[in-house]
């Protein structure tokens, strides 16, 4: 008989992507192999059980080729809430040590292997579909006025779904598709607002503490607890903090104006007042282009990233759609190339620049905006070269005091240049908020 625990332990042991491919298709012809991890990674399977329930392990009484087709009745909710917990129970102590752990890690949704859908969809073409989300153009030239203007939320998107809002069950996605345990607490805000099966798009994003008055913390502290929501080990104070701000009502008919989406919240968010864990994003109309960048402005002032706009008959798409698009704070400095780095998928090319800063104390890695002439191009074409690097941010990192380029871009080589910017100088550019 087969051990497929020992098999995803020798996964999680390799190092080596080409290995772990191996290792897959090796077995890839196994069924349970393969239904091990359509479970667990198919963002529309859900079994709806946040905590595994203690049990004893017994004698095998059955096999996974049996255990497996039995959570079929946590994932149509045929067994649900303290009857769902028992009947896992029941399907762990009939199963052996290690096939209870297989079947643990398919209801966490993780193997915890090192293995990405991307390389599941590579052995078994297809096995694990795409978790639809709407994403934004990265411009608003798409954009008819007047418009819907939003500030951009610097946090971790989330799709909450409502399974039943008599009682305020739901579940919470991450933008891959990965449940996010963001506690019961949610649960009377799901009540008051929502309808069963319907699915509101937001962000999470966590606060200094409980209150009303808290303000939010950095992106990365709480991008870091929503991580280990996903990971389920985040803590009961740490679901305390977490808030969930909508924008939007998934209209999988694509079918209802975003006008008419908005209002169905706003309305409900009046009827209702401002649930604790819920609240609607701040929005505004903006008449003209230049009423866009004057809001755009004030949310920068105020320390935000940018704005979403969306225009008033954008149709909900699961995908990157023209009729809502980003203003995002950027920053422009010029760099010298120093180094190439080679294309890790195509064989011969570049992929990203090293750059250094004119005092030599800045060195950023730029891979972003090159294209295939230019990444074909000699190192002697390139070594020595300014360039005009676009960014969002710089960072500095406390740590080792080091200091980064947010999202850098490459623009264009500055011909009519023999200096790159020092530190300091694109410091001076970021801090004053100087646009070249």
């Amino acid at each position: 008989m087969k051990n497929y625990y020992n098999i995803i332990l020798l996964l999680k042991s390799s190092a080596s992507r080409l290995q772990k491919e191996k290792i897959l298709t090796e077995n890839s012809d196994d069924e349970i192999f393969r239904k091990i991890f359509q479970l667990t990674y198919n963002p529309y399977i859900n079994f709806y059980i946040k905590k595994i329930p203690e049990h004893f392990t017994h004698a095998a009484a059955l096999t996974l080729n049996e255990t497996l087709p039995m959570l079929d009745k946590l994932i149509d909710r045929t067994f649900t809430g303290n009857h769902g917990i028992k009947y896992l129970k029941n399907i762990l102590e009939l199963s052996s040590s290690d096939d209870g752990k297989i079947i643990e890690l398919i209801i966490k949704k993780d193997l915890d292997c090192g293995v990405s859908v991307a390389t599941i969809n590579k052995i078994w073409p297809k096995l694990i579909p795409e978790f639809k989300i709407m994403k934004c153009h990265d411009s608003i030239e798409h954009i008819k006025f007047p418009a819907i203007a939003q500030p951009k939320i610097d946090s971790s998107r989330c799709v909450i779904e409502c399974l039943n809002a008599d009682t305020g069950d739901f579940i919470a996605y991450s933008s891959s598709g990965r449940e996010i345990d963001i506690g019961d607490k949610f649960k009377s805000s799901v009540q008051l607002l929502m309808r069963t099966g319907e699915k509101f798009d937001g962000e999470l994003i966590c606060y200094e503490n409980s209150s009303l008055t808290a303000k939010p913390l950095d992106r990365k502290t709480s991008n870091g607890i929503i991580s280990k929501a996903i990971k389920r080990t985040i803590a009961d104070y740490e679901q305390d903090i977490l808030r969930f701000i909508v924008w939007d009502i998934v209209d999988e008919t694509s079918s209802i104006p975003y006008l008419q989406r908005l209002g169905s919240l706003a309305g409900r968010f009046f009827a209702e007042g401002i649930p604790h864990k819920i609240s609607l994003i701040n929005y505004k109309t903006v008449d003209t282009i230049d009423d866009a960048y004057q809001y755009f402005d004030e949310i920068v002032q105020q320390g935000g990233e940018g704005i979403i706009v969306k225009n008033y008959d954008n149709l909900w798409e699961g995908r990157r759609v023209k009729s809502q698009g980003k203003l995002k704070e950027e920053y422009e400095c010029e760099l010298r190339i120093i180094e190439l780095v080679d294309h890790k998928k195509k064989v011969g090319q570049i992929g990203a620049f090293v750059c250094q800063t004119e005092c030599g104390k800045g060195m950023f890695q730029v891979g972003s905006g090159l294209t295939d002439e230019i990444r074909s191009m000699l190192p002697s074409q390139l070594i020595d070269k300014i360039i005009t690097v676009r960014f969002n941010q710089l960072i500095h990192n406390k740590s080792d005091e080091s200091t980064n380029l947010y999202l850098p871009r490459f623009v264009e080589f500055r011909h009519d240049k023999l200096e790159a910017d020092t530190l300091q100088r694109i410091s001076d550019i970021y801090m004053s908020k100087e646009r070249k």
